[in-house]
């Protein structure tokens, strides 16, 4: 009987850990590049930041349709929707996207964006000390988007 109680103990122990230790590893084994590169990215808000006053919102309706998408190969599509604020503007424009080691550094466009959020749901992104055309003027910029569902 206790040879029975102890193999009961033993095998309950070892599923329990187990259990504990695959869905630990699961929630944290998708890569933020598989996260990017899922689906479209819609956006959702863009803020102007001005520490220590809270994001000012800057996004106007033409760019309420606006759509990003990190392909596998490592192009960047942005999709300017049908909504454009210049009727001159194409809709869709390429360019190119990196994550850089730290994992928290996103390139496009060949300017780099600091990940604050990435999860399935929602991508969080600031640009620091970006200089406004035609000024000499810097604000940071930060851009909230929604995986397209």
């Amino acid at each position: 009987m206790i040879l029975t109680d102890r193999f009961f103990r033993n095998i309950l122990g070892t599923g329990l850990l187990s259990f504990l230790i695959l869905s630990g590893c699961s929630r944290d084994s998708i890569s933020r590049e598989s996260l990017l590169t899922g689906s479209e990215w819609q956006l959702k808000d863009l803020q102007i930041r001005n520490e220590p006053l809270p994001g000012v919102s800057i996004l106007n309706y033409c760019n309420s349709d606006n759509r990003t998408a990190f392909l596998a190969d490592g192009k960047l599509l942005f999709d300017y929707g049908k909504i454009r604020c210049d009727s001159t503007e194409q809709q869709l424009l390429y360019d190119r996207w990196r994550l850089r080691d730290d994992g928290y550094t996103l390139e496009m466009a060949s300017l780099p964006y600091k990940i604050v959020i990435l999860d399935r749901e929602y991508l969080r992104l600031l640009l620091e000390e970006y200089t406004i055309p035609g000024t000499q003027d810097t604000v940071d910029l930060y851009f909230m988007y929604e995986r397209e569902r």
